[in-house]
Parts: C-alpha cells; sequence; structure tokens
C-alpha cells in the first residue's frame, strides 16, 4: 500500500503520543483562559488573520479545548479525546495516526479558507471515536462517560447525534456542515483503502476454506444421508465448517493468534521484517523487526 511505502520513506518524523501533546495543549490553553477569556481568540483558525500574518493560527486552533459546557465536563472529553488517540496510536502506529489526525487538520483550513468562516477542532477530534470503532468494533467503552456499551454501538449513537448537529446547526452555521464534511472526508479516505484490503483478505480466507474442505466420495455421501434421514438439510455444510476451524491459515508471528481464534482478524507480512513473518493488525505497527 502506498502509506506502507510512505512510512518506508519519512517514517521517522512522526511524533510519538502525538495526542498526548494535544491534549496538554488543551488543558493549558484552558487554564489561561480562565484567567484572560481573549486569549482564545488569539488562536482561532479565521482566513484573515492568517493572511495578515499570524500564521500560527494554522497550527494553534487544535488546542481550542471543547466550550459549552462547565470545566467538569470539558476535561472528561479532553481525557476521552487521550485515551481514544492513545489507543488508536497503538493499533496503527505513531505515523498512521500522525498522518490521520494532520489530514483532518489539513482538511479544516481547506474548508475554513474556502467557506470564509472559523476552523475548530471539535469535529477531528469526535470522529477520533467512530475511528475507534472501526478498528476495534468489541472494544467495551462507556457512553456519556456512564453506560457500558461496544464502540461500534456507540459509534452508531455518536453518529446519530453528529448527522442531528449537521442538519439542525448547520441549518444556520453552514460552515458547520462543511467541516463534518471535512472530518468524514479525512476517514474515508483513510480507512477506505483498508478496508477494501481486509475485504479481500476475507474471500481469500473464505477461498481457502472451500478448497481446503475434505469431501467425501458421492456414493459416502449418500449413503450417509440415507442412514440420518432426519438430518437437517445443512448438517453437511456445518460439518465440513467444524473441520476447517482447526486449520488456520494466517498465524501472527507475535502473540500467536490464528484466523480460528479470530475470523474478523486481518493479517498481513510486514515489508520491513527479513523474512515471510506475518502480523495481526495489532502487532503489525507493533513489534521489532526480523533483520
Amino acid at each position: 500500500m502506498w502509506m506502507d511505502k510512505l512510512e518506508r520513506k519519512i517514517g521517522r518524523f512522526a511524533i510519538p503520543h502525538l495526542m498526548r501533546y494535544i491534549v496538554f495543549g488543551n488543558v493549558a490553553v484552558l487554564l489561561i483562559s480562565m484567567f484572560q477569556p481573549s486569549f482564545v481568540n488569539t488562536l482561532v483558525l479565521a482566513p484573515e488573520p492568517v493572511l495578515n500574518g499570524q500564521i500560527w493560527r494554522l497550527i494553534s486552533f487544535i488546542f481550542i479545548p471543547p466550550s459549552g459546557y462547565n470545566i467538569f465536563f470539558v476535561l472528561i472529553s479532553l481525557y476521552c479525546y487521550y485515551w481514544i488517540g492513545d489507543t488508536l496510536e497503538k493499533m496503527c502506529g505513531a505515523f498512521r495516526f500522525n498522518v490521520y489526525y494532520l489530514g483532518g487538520m489539513l482538511l479544516t483550513i481547506i474548508t475554513t479558507f474556502i467557506t470564509n468562516g472559523i476552523g475548530i477542532p471539535t469535529y477531528i477530534n469526535q470522529f477520533l471515536f467512530i475511528t475507534l470503532a472501526s478498528v476495534v468494533p468489541e472494544t467495551p467503552i462507556l457512553l456519556m462517560y456512564i453506560f457500558p456499551m461496544k464502540a461500534k454501538w456507540a459509534a452508531i449513537v455518536s453518529g446519530v447525534f453528529l448527522a442531528y448537529d449537521f442538519f439542525t446547526v448547520g441549518a444556520y452555521l453552514p460552515v458547520i456542515r462543511y467541516l463534518m464534511l471535512a472530518a468524514l472526508i479525512n476517514y474515508i479516505l483513510f480507512f477506505l483503502p483498508s478496508f477494501i484490503e481486509r475485504q479481500k483478505n476475507k474471500r481469500r480466507r473464505q477461498a481457502y476454506e472451500r478448497m481446503s474442505a475434505p469431501r467425501q466420495p458421492k456414493a459416502q455421501r449418500r449413503a450417509a444421508w440415507q442412514e440420518q434421514p432426519k438430518a437437517r438439510p445443512h448438517a453437511e455444510k456445518e460439518e465440513k465448517g467444524k473441520i476447517i476451524t482447526g486449520v488456520p491459515f494466517h498465524r501472527c508471528h507475535v502473540c500467536g493468534i490464528t484466523d480460528v481464534d479470530d475470523p474478523n482478524m486481518t493479517f498481513r507480512y510486514c515489508s520491513q521484517c527479513n523474512g515471510n513473518y506475518e502480523y495481526c493488525e495489532n502487532h503489525l505497527h507493533n513489534h521489532e523487526h526480523v533483520k
């Protein structure tokens, strides 16, 4: 993939623990704004000040904390951003997470200049939640910090709230819609190639299972069917499935997990290892390369 080639060339420039620095910056701005409320205005992304020389706004806008809540909910939101970002970095690798977050920043900047509006990091951070659900959908989380729920279902609820904001708040603030679309486009551009790759791996695994399934001679199958006339119509297929489950096709070199243990797990070969070493999606970017 193009991302693998790009990582080999400039991966050394990735910023590890990027979300920690962003959250720490948010906390610092929050503390300063408690004593100097106008300080936030110097960080907001707006085309005219940037064109007049205030280029720091191209970066400083990501340090603006969430607004409209009391300080307790702001700190809880920042902690969630930190936890989600740190988890995504561990799953995808520092370089890929950097590309994803900086891509969201770039699209937000472009959208702000095209619409001549004001850029905010709200939807970049909110889409991190949906991104986490795409990577580890079965992970248990607390929706609204109270209700335990799997990430995939919580992401659906979050998507409903985003859609509500799109059609209500966006009705009188069109720039909100454009910023949402920018965050959505960034999500699609980053995850669509990996989604296509997972579908290819899934079809390849299914084809292998069909080819490796033991098949009895026709006469034996007919005799067995006649001996058990009350058997379910799909019993033969189920029996084949039971036999195949004991024959793994993929195995992670680090943790040893196979496609039999987790049929939804994605496995890939590492291009930087010396040999054919295969890794699961949890350790593809988090392992020592074999030389």
